[in-house]
C-alpha cells in the first residue's frame, strides 16, 4: 500500500457537484486556515535594547535578613553580562515549553532575564537543594505570570513551581517537604501564613523565600473585549510588548521569624510585617519601561500644558541621571529616540496638537491607565513628594518650615498612604527614610538642608547662664534650674523652600494629591452613613465615585485620575483601620456601618479637615 497523502482542497471537491461559489469559499477558508497555521508558528519580536545591569542591594544594618554575610549565591561576576531574551532559545525541553513558547510568542515580544540571576537559582537548586523555594509574585494578569514564571524557569533548566492557588495547607506542606518550588500571590495571606508554619512549627528546616517583579512595556486594556465562546482568559489576546523579569535575592523563613519575634509581634502583625518586606523588594526592583517613564511625564511635567518630544527627551535625561542605582531601567540610548518609541506605544491615550505639544487626553478612565503605567516609578518619588507637602503645609500655615515638625507632619501623611505603596522595608525606621528623602530633595536644591547644630549638656548651660546675664544684672536671683527650663538654644531647624524652583516643586506634589483628593472625597461621602445607616460596598463606591466625578467637572479637582475604584476602596480599608467604619459581621455582601463616635456631621467633618490639610491649598 503506498503512503497515506492527505488529499488537497481540489481533491476533496473533485467529485462533488457544488455551484462555483461555494467551491470558491472552500477555497478561501482553506487558504486563510493556513496562513493562520503559519503566522502561528512565526516567532513575532523586535530588536532588544540594551539594557544595563542590574545593582547588587546594598545591605541594611537595621535588618536581620540584611546584615546577614550573604553566601556564595550572591556572589557572582556576572553582573556584567546582558540581559538575554530567553525567546529567542530553541532548545525544546518538553511539548508543553514548545507550545507555551508558541502561545507566548504571540502575546510577547520577548522575555529578558538577567543571567546573573539564572545562575543564582541554579546554586540554590544544585547545591541547596534540600531547601525548597517560594516564588513570591504580584500580578495583575496571574494567569500570564504564572505561565511566563515557569516557562523562564523551564526554559533555563531549572524546577518549575506549583501555583499555590486552590491548595490546602497538607498538601502544601507535602510539596515542601518533597523539596519541590512554589509559587505564591502576595495577596494570599491564607496561603503566606500555611509557608511560614512550616517553619515555625519545625515542620522544615528553612524554606526560600524569592521576591519576583515581573514588568511588561504594555499594560493589559481594561476595555478589550476577548472572542466569544473562548475558553482562555482575555489576557491572551492581547500583546504586551516586552517583559522583563527579575528574580530577586531570596530571603531565608527562618531570618524573617527571628526578626519578627525579636519585636514581639502577634501572628498577624507577623504576617503583615513579612509581606511588606517581601512587597516592598517586588515593587522597588521591577523593571522600568520607557512606557512607564513617559506616562509618568504626562501625569506630572506634561498634564496641562503638553510638552514636544525634544522637551519630554530632556526630563529623560534628567531623571535618569538623577536616579539612584536601585532604580531598573529596562531602556537605554538617546533619550529622543526612546522618547519617539515611547509615544508610538501609547499613541491612542495622548494627544498632539498642531503646535506637536503631547499631553495625556483629559478622561478618567485614560488617566487611570497612564496611572497604571506610571505608578512602577511614582514608588520611587513618593516620599519626596510626601516631604514637599508637609513643608508646603507649615508654610501656609506658620510661613515657618521647622525641620522636625515637617518631617512628622510627613509621617502622618504616610499614614493613610500605606495601603497604595510600600514606601519602607518594614525592618527599616520610617523617620530614616523620610530623612533620606529630604537629603535628595536637598541635592536636588529643592529645598535647603538646615544646619543642624548639636550641643553638649555643658555647652547648653554654658549659653543658657551667658543669655540671662545678658538680660538680667542682678547674679543673686540666677536659678541654674530656670535657666534649664528656658528657651531652648536655637539650632536653626528651619528648612527653606527655593521658590526658583517652584514649578518642579508643584510637578513633585503631583505624586501624591490625586490619591489625597480620593481619600479626602471619601471622607466626606461618609456622611451617608451618619444615623445608623447600613450601606452595600458596592453602592457606596457608586456614590463616592460620582462624587468625585462632579468635583472634577466644577473644577474643584483637576485630577480626574482620583475617580478610581481602587483608590477608593483603599480609602474605606483605611477608615476601617482608624476604627471610623466597620463591616456587619455574617453578611453575604460587604456592608459598613459607622461607628458612634463618628456618628454625627462634626466628626465626619474633622475626619475630612484632618486629611484636606495634606492637600497644597
Amino acid at each position: 500500500m503506498g503512503k497515506f497523502e492527505k488529499p488537497s482542497i481540489d481533491k476533496k471537491i473533485a467529485g462533488k457537484m457544488f455551484d462555483s461559489a461555494r467551491l470558491e469559499r472552500m477555497r478561501c477558508r482553506e487558504i486563510r486556515k493556513t496562513d493562520m497555521e503559519r503566522n502561528l508558528m512565526t516567532l513575532k519580536r523586535t530588536s532588544l535594547p540594551v539594557i544595563e545591569p542590574d545593582y547588587i542591594r546594598i545591605k541594611d544594618p537595621k535588618c536581620n535578613r540584611c546584615n546577614k554575610d550573604k553566601e556564595s549565591y550572591g556572589l557572582t561576576y556576572e553582573w556584567h553580562l546582558e540581559p538575554i531574551d530567553i525567546m529567542d532559545d530553541d532548545k525544546r525541553f518538553s511539548l508543553w515549553n514548545s507550545s507555551t513558547k508558541r502561545m507566548l510568542s504571540r502575546v510577547t515580544n520577548g522575555i529578558v532575564v538577567q543571567p546573573a540571576k539564572i545562575k543564582m537559582i541554579k546554586y540554590l537548586q544544585e547545591n541547596k537543594s534540600e531547601i525548597p523555594i517560594v516564588y513570591v509574585l504580584k500580578s495583575k494578569a496571574r494567569k500570564l505570570d504564572e505561565i511566563l514564571l515557569n516557562y523562564c524557569l523551564q526554559s533555563s533548566e531549572l524546577k518549575i513551581a506549583l501555583s499555590t492557588t486552590g491548595m490546602d495547607e497538607t498538601s502544601l506542606e507535602n510539596h515542601l517537604n518533597s523539596h519541590k518550588s512554589l509559587m505564591l500571590f502576595i495577596d494570599d495571606e491564607f496561603q503566606l501564613k500555611n509557608v511560614l508554619k512550616c517553619i515555625e512549627y519545625g515542620k522544615l528546616k528553612e524554606i526560600y523565600m524569592m521576591p519576583v517583579s515581573i514588568n511588561y512595556e504594555i499594560q493589559h486594556s481594561k476595555e478589550f473585549k476577548p472572542p466569544m465562546l473562548t475558553i482562555l482568559p482575555k489576557c491572551f489576546y492581547e500583546n504586551y510588548g516586552l517583559v522583563k523579569v527579575n528574580f530577586n535575592e531570596p530571603y531565608t523563613c527562618s531570618d524573617l521569624l527571628q526578626w519578627i519575634k525579636e519585636d514581639d509581634k502577634t501572628e498577624e502583625a507577623m504576617i503583615e510585617a513579612i509581606e511588606g518586606h517581601l512587597l516592598h523588594d517586588i515593587v522597588f526592583k521591577r523593571p522600568i519601561f520607557s512606557t512607564n517613564m513617559l506616562a509618568y511625564l504626562l501625569l506630572t511635567y506634561f498634564r496641562t500644558n503638553g510638552g514636544t518630544i525634544e522637551e519630554i527627551a530632556k526630563r529623560i535625561d534628567e531623571i535618569r541621571s538623577n536616579a539612584t542605582n536601585f532604580i531598573d531601567f529596562s531602556f537605554d540610548g538617546d533619550a529622543l529616540d526612546v522618547a519617539k518609541y515611547a509615544v508610538t506605544k501609547l499613541n491612542n491615550k495622548i494627544i498632539i496638537n498642531e503646535n506637536l505639544m503631547i499631553k495625556p487626553k483629559e478622561d478618567s478612565a485614560t488617566l487611570i491607565e497612564l496611572w497604571d503605567y506610571a505608578e512602577t516609578l511614582i514608588c520611587h518619588f513618593t516620599l519626596q513628594s510626601v516631604i514637599i507637602l508637609a513643608a508646603e503645609h507649615y508654610k501656609r500655615v506658620d510661613s515657618y518650615v521647622d525641620y522636625n515638625k515637617m518631617i512628622e507632619h510627613a509621617r502622618e501623611l504616610f499614614e493613610y498612604l500605606q495601603l497604595e505603596v510600600p514606601l519602607y522595608r518594614a525592618c527599616s525606621q520610617l523617620y530614616e527614610q523620610l530623612e533620606s528623602a529630604f537629603d535628595i530633595l536637598s541635592r536636588r536644591d529643592l529645598l535647603t538642608k538646615p544646619n543642624v547644630v548639636t550641643y553638649t549638656e555643658n555647652e547648653i548651660r554654658a549659653q543658657k547662664i551667658a543669655e540671662y546675664f545678658e538680660e538680667n544684672d542682678n547674679v543673686d536671683e540666677y536659678d541654674e534650674n530656670d535657666s534649664l527650663n528656658g528657651n531652648s538654644v536655637n539650632d536653626e531647624n528651619e528648612v527653606t523652600i527655593n521658590t526658583e524652583k517652584q514649578t518642579e516643586i508643584n510637578f513633585l506634589k503631583d505624586v501624591v494629591l490625586p490619591i489625597q483628593e480620593t481619600y479626602m472625597n471619601v471622607a466626606y461621602c461618609l456622611k451617608r452613613l451618619i444615623g445608623n445607616q447600613v450601606v452595600e460596598e458596592e453602592y457606596f463606591l457608586k456614590i463616592a465615585i460620582n462624587a468625585m466625578i462632579d468635583e472634577c467637572f466644577a473644577e474643584n479637582c483637576k485630577y480626574w485620575e482620583s475617580c478610581s475604584i481602587k483608590w477608593t476602596k483603599n480609602a474605606l480599608k483605611l477608615f476601617e483601620l482608624w476604627g471610623v467604619i466597620s463591616k456587619v459581621p455574617d453578611s453575604d455582601t460587604v456592608q459598613y456601618f459607622i461607628a458612634d463616635e463618628y456618628n454625627t456631621e462634626e466628626a465626619i467633618h474633622e475626619l475630612a479637615k484632618h486629611i484636606e490639610q495634606f492637600s497644597d491649598y
